[in-house]
């Protein structure tokens, strides 16, 4: 009976932290904020002033540089799923 409880319990702890592992995993933390920065931007692209372009430039810039710094990192396994590149305004700033 006692023996059977504790393999209860290893079984239940396996389960549970196996399952917990898949969300504290860097790489999805780091695909989640990825995609949403590039669909805020994406989005924003369609209806932004044109006195606030250069300041939205220099985001997408520093996304652009991000992505870049993931795609050359070997321990990132999920290239594939990183989103494209965003091209920057057509522009001149200040």
């Amino acid at each position: 009976m006692k023996k059977r409880v504790i393999f209860i319990g290893i079984i239940i702890s396996i389960i549970l932290f196996g399952c917990g592992k898949n969300h504290d995993d860097p790489e999805i933390k780091i695909l989640e904020e990825l995609n949403s920065f590039s669909a805020q931007i994406t989005n924003a692209q369609k209806d932004i002033p044109e006195e606030e372009k250069c300041e939205l430039n220099s985001d997408i810039k520093e996304f652009n540089l991000q992505r870049e710094k993931y795609l050359i990192s070997p321990t990132f396994m999920k290239k594939e799923m990183l989103p494209q590149k965003i091209e920057l305004f057509n522009i001149q700033c200040p």
